[in-house]
This record gives C-alpha cells, sequence and structure tokens, in this order.
C-alpha cells in the first residue's frame, strides 16, 4: 500500500512507515521498511559525541570507515549506507522534535508536562488506580512525527502520507482476565491513549486527515482450557478519526453460542467480515487507487462487497 502513494513525500530517506514498536511484518512491502524510533525520539549513537576524548575519537574513526573507506563488497556497502542515513535522518528528525512544532500541548492529565511519561488513572470495582501507559507514550509521539512531517513545519520533511505502527501487548490472560491489572487496565490505557490522540489531532486541526485503527488475530474462545479463555479467531476492531463516520457498528455480529452456527470449536468464532475488506477500506482512504486494490490485496475478488462503510 506505502509503496503505491509515497510519491508526495519529498523527504525519500524517511520510509512513509514508522514504528514506535519495534520491527514488525506490518509494515513491510516491496521497497518499503519500517523507520524504528521510540517514545524519545529517533536512535543516537551513544558515546561518540560530547566533551570526552575517547568520544570524540570514536566519531573521528566512525566517519572515517563512513566516508573514506571504498567498499567492493555489496553488504558492507549496504551497512554503511544504512548506518549512514540512520544518522542523518536521527539529526533531521531530532532537530523538528526539539524545534518550535515538535511539542504537543494537549494534556492528557491535569498535571502532567507534555513530555513526560504518561500515566492513566481509572477507577476499578470502586478503587482508583494509576499506572503507566506505553500506548499513550507511543501515540504522543506519532502525534509530535506528524506535526513536523508537515511541509509547512519547516522540519524538512514534508511527508503527505505516513503510517504509523503502535502496540500494546498483555491480553494473553486466561482466567485472570478480570483482575485489575488484565483487561480493565488494558481498556483503561487504550481508552485514554485513543482519547488523548483523536484531541491532539483536533487541536492541530488535521482530525479529517489521520485515521487511528486497530488491528489484532488475537481473541477469546468461549470455553475454558483448564486455565481460562484460549487463543481464538474473529474479534472486534475499530476506527477513530474526523473522517470516519462514527458511532456505529459496521458488520455482522456473530451467533455467541458455544457450538453455534458461527462457532468452529470451543468457541472460536469464524469472522463474518474479512481482515481484507476492513483493510482495503482503510487502503481506498489513504490513497490507494480503487483499481490497485485488487494488487494489494489478492483475495479481495472473493467478497461480494471489497470496501466497508466506513469513511
Amino acid at each position: 500500500m506505502a509503496s503505491r502513494v509515497d510519491d508526495g513525500n519529498q523527504l525519500s530517506a524517511l520510509a512513509p512507515c514508522i514504528s514506535l514498536a519495534g520491527s514488525n511484518r506490518f509494515q513491510i512491502g516491496p521497497g518499503v521498511f519500517p523507520y524504528q524510533m521510540s517514545t524519545n525520539g529517533a536512535a543516537a549513537l551513544s558515546n561518540y559525541s560530547g566533551g570526552s576524548n575517547a568520544g570524540a575519537q570514536r566519531n573521528a574513526r566512525l566517519q572515517q570507515l563512513l566516508d573514506d573507506v571504498a567498499y567492493t563488497q555489496p553488504f558492507q556497502k549496504e551497512y554503511r549506507d544504512i548506518l549512514r542515513r540512520s544518522m542523518d535522518l536521527g539529526v533531521t528528525i531530532t532537530a523538528g522534535l526539539t524545534g518550535a512544532n515538535g511539542s504537543i500541548s494537549t494534556p492528557y492529565q491535569q498535571t502532567a508536562a507534555n513530555n513526560t511519561a504518561a500515566q492513566v488513572t481509572y477507577n476499578y470495582n470502586g478503587t482508583n488506580f494509576t499506572s503507566s501507559n506505553s500506548l499513550l507514550d507511543q501515540l504522543r509521539m506519532v502525534a509530535r512525527m506528524i506535526r513536523i512531517s508537515k511541509s509547512n513545519s519547516g522540519a524538512g520533511i514534508g511527508h503527505e502520507r505516513q503510517i504509523f505502527y503502535v502496540r500494546l501487548g498483555g491480553f494473553d490472560t486466561h482466567d485472570l482476565q478480570m483482575a485489575e491489572a488484565n483487561q480493565p487496565r488494558l481498556m483503561a490505557r487504550i481508552n485514554q491513549a485513543v482519547a488523548w490522540f483523536y484531541q491532539a489531532m483536533s487541536d492541530l486541526g488535521i482530525q479529517n486527515e489521520v485515521t487511528l485503527f486497530s488491528q489484532s488475530e488475537f481473541a477469546r474462545t468461549l470455553n475454558s482450557n483448564g486455565n481460562g479463555s484460549d487463543h481464538a479467531w474473529g474479534g472486534v476492531q475499530f476506527v477513530a478519526g474526523g473522517a470516519v463516520q462514527g458511532g456505529k457498528l459496521v458488520g455482522t455480529a456473530p451467533d455467541i453460542r458455544l457450538n453455534g452456527v458461527d462457532s468452529l470449536d470451543r468457541g472460536q468464532f469464524i469472522p463474518t467480515t474479512s481482515s481484507d475488506q476492513y483493510a482495503a477500506t482503510l487502503a481506498q482512504w489513504f490513497g490507494v487507487p480503487p483499481g490497485d486494490l485488487a494488487s494489494v490485496f489478492p483475495n479481495i475478488g472473493e467478497f461480494a462487497s471489497p470496501t466497508l462503510p466506513l469513511f
């Protein structure tokens, strides 16, 4: 998908796919690989700068390896090029994030500063809890990257389309699903993170240009494997953004019976809506022409409707 719509991105060295959650298969396509960064910003070399003499010597030797050595072995040359590109991008992104447009003033708590680690406060069974929120940390950096990536930000990135990857784990809960530290806390984190992100996009006036969506192959069975619910198939996803026709359910609710018509075995539901249809809808909104959907999603022709009424 990204390889078909990235022509408008000015800084070609920066991939349209950017991950805040490590390496992943989701963002790899023909000629497209994700640029990885952390919630603290672009990755940088440690102990290669500063006032120490050792750091200066390391940096001088590294620059010699990058600039003065004529590599003929293709793997050596590619490694050199990747490292140099990463270092150059780190300088550009860091300058943008520390510049005038690199912060987001939308509060996620009344007393929290913009660039501190996120906390989530919630109530469960009459008790108030406070915990960290890694998803909000990731989405805060996504919001900052979106802001500096716009052509009028002065950061020199000028991207029209980007795909950001964030991740929240911890859902393999089995018989402890309703314990406070599991499903309730996870739902609270998602709730606060998504609410903050949408408000941040609205504050920037770009809520119609940004769509957030969930995707997972992970669901739970209706019956127990002896240790609570087990891994299953069909699940529920959500889409949020100014362009979304929100406030409604799309698709067909399954027959929620252990051995019903939509249950294959042990309460593993056969999905009633395809992930291909879901993804094709997002791809079309993103800018993939309708005629290209079949080449991006080879199975889309198996469904009566290739897209869903999400936008």
